[in-house]
């Protein structure tokens, strides 16, 4: 298995890509330029107070962490700033950008992507990771050890700004007042408590204020409401999702942050995805544009940081629909090792793993796959791991029969064979 080291990959990944957009970010091939000497600190101090009304609605972070950090050029900024302000003003704001302390980094290279690269090919990604295009002998401990967010994948995950389109970070909307006063100005308050001190605690404040007042059936301006088609507003809830995941990733950029920074924070960057898939559900679909691509890239995001945490079903079945088989069959058995013991989505979703990496799996992967699944169902139960109710049971058995079923036409009469045997071991310890 060939695997990066973590820290290098991440700020190497991290570090390289309004509301939403910018023309001007640098040439990637292209080093960036250093900044101006400082202008006179009177025009910086209006530079920031002008970014922090007019421009940190939108940019999250509310002090311009970002335009510095991708380099957005000074050409962009002003041509987006005088829809706001005066031109004089629009200068004061490049000169406080330019003035930040912070890396300068090209901003096409997309956000968060594994390994720095996109790989040619589903079977070239399994090929990069076990040697060849197998899955391979491995242990639990051994799968939990492959790292989803350094593991190149052959797709491209979003970059921070694309002023042509929505497959970005940068939102085209800022959260509605109303959306930051409910409940007593939770969200409001949470936000204002984070500028003032950004810790990752107070950002997993901010994001839990969020996401109750995105989906409360109390909050009349809720958008997020999918089980209220009558209420439900889909561009509206994507907007606000995407915002909340642009803050998530601003801060983890600013402090270094490799790995999840807990919480809701990566189910929110999974949410953004899930949105486009549910407004596609819709009686009525939504005009939420890209809506595909929109669902595997932020979903993947999501489940790179927190792989024990998902449905398995959805990203495995976006992945495949792609042509990608071998990155589900990876989604599916690298989240069944994730999912923490003795609870009861765990009981449930692990089995689940186990069919849809069968379903999902080549012919030529799949008794190695089905007995990997099993097997470590197998340590589970035998370690005490149950159900926790008959309907739990009943569902892990119809899903390892399930598993079964699906692996017949796939593999030879003497694998089979063995499959029925494990699977029967299985069963008996549940």
């Amino acid at each position: 298995m060939k695997q990066g080291a973590f820290a290098a990959a991440v700020l190497l990944v991290a570090a390289l890509h309004g509301c939403s957009g910018g023309d001007g970010p640098l040439d990637p091939a292209q080093p960036p330029a250093p900044p101006p000497p400082p202008p006179p600190g009177s025009d910086l101090a209006l530079g920031q107070a002008a970014v922090e009304r007019e421009c940190g609605i939108c940019h999250a972070s509310r002090d311009g962490f970002d335009l510095a950090y991708f380099s957005y050029a000074d050409t962009t900024i002003v041509r987006r700033a005088v829809k706001h302000v005066d031109t004089a003003t629009a200068l004061r704001i490049v000169a406080y950008i330019r003035s930040l302390n912070t890396a300068h980094v090209p901003a096409k290279v997309k956000l968060f992507q594994p390994g720095g690269t996109v790989v040619a090919s589903d079977a070239q990604f399994a090929i990069d990771l076990f040697g060849s295009d197998t899955w391979p002998v491995l242990s639990t401990a051994q799968l939990r050890a492959i790292d989803p967010r350094v593991t190149p994948i052959a797709f491209s995950l979003p970059p921070w700004s694309d002023e042509q389109s929505n497959l970005d970070w940068l939102p085209d909307s800022a959260p509605p007042a109303a959306i930051l006063s409910y409940n007593g100005s939770r969200a409001g308050a949470a936000l204002t408590a984070y500028h003032t001190n950004p810790t990752t605690a107070n950002l997993g404040a901010v994001v839990s204020a969020m996401r109750d007042a995105e989906r409360a059936g109390a909050n009349p301006a809720a958008p997020c409401l999918f089980n209220t088609p009558s209420r439900v507003n889909y561009v509206a809830c994507f907007e606000l999702r995407r915002w909340t995941a642009a803050l998530i990733a601003q801060h983890m950029l600013r402090g270094g942050i490799n790995q999840s920074v807990g919480g809701e924070a990566h189910e929110q960057w999974w949410d953004v995805g899930n949105t486009a898939r549910m407004a596609q559900q819709a009686s009525t679909p939504s005009a939420i544009v890209n809506p595909a691509v929109n669902q595997i890239d932020w979903m993947y995001l999501g489940w790179m940081f927190e792989p024990g945490l998902h449905e398995s079903f959805y990203l495995e079945n976006l992945l495949a629909g792609r042509g990608l088989r071998r990155h589900a069959v990876f989604v599916a058995l690298r989240g069944q090792v994730s999912r923490p013991p003795n609870s009861w989505d765990e009981h449930q979703a692990i089995y689940d793993d186990l069919r849809m990496a069968v379903r999902h799996a080549p012919n030529s992967w799949t008794a190695s796959v089905a007995t990997f699944a099993l097997n470590h169902l197998l340590e589970r139960l035998n370690g005490g791991e149950r159900p926790l109710t008959t309907a739990n049971r009943t569902r892990a058995i119809t899903q390892i029969d399930g598993a079964i079923t699906e692996a017949t036409p796939k593999v030879s009469a003497a694998q089979l064979q063995a499959l029925v045997n494990l699977a029967a071991q299985v069963k008996a310890k549940l």
